[in-house]
């Protein structure tokens, strides 16, 4: 991303373009979202470091793809929330469905601290 549209990043732009790095699986490209010293706080673990995340999606993760649908994002350009719903591949090949809350504070246009939350699709 170039600075000049680096510059004009919305919450939705920041929010979309990082469930869309996920998804799509670009690993290498988690520091345009994630800041070198940023925190991701998950019910089972925390996160700390680029690296560390970087790592953790590669190695760690419990879902294989993913497609996260979030149906609200709020927020400004220091702090947003979303929520929504996912579907992702297991690492056993299952299908699993969840919803989703996550938190994030951000600086300079990017994630320095995320919070996620994973609840049980109702059936």
């Amino acid at each position: 991303m170039s600075p000049d549209t680096n510059m004009e990043r919305s919450a939705d732009d920041l929010v979309r373009l990082l469930y869309a790095i996920v998804d799509e699986e670009r690993w290498t490209e988690l520091g345009e979202v994630f800041a070198e010293d940023c925190v991701i706080d998950r019910a089972e673990q925390q996160l700390v470091g680029l690296d560390r995340i970087r790592d953790y999606y590669l190695h760690e993760r419990r879902f294989g793809q993913t497609s996260h649908r979030p149906e609200r994002i709020v927020g400004d350009r220091d702090a947003i929330a979303c929520w929504g719903s996912f579907s992702a591949v297991g690492r056993a090949g299952e299908l699993i469905e969840e919803r989703f809350a996550d938190t994030f504070l951000v600086r300079d246009l990017k994630v320095v601290r995320r919070a996620t939350y994973l609840f049980p699709k109702p059936r």
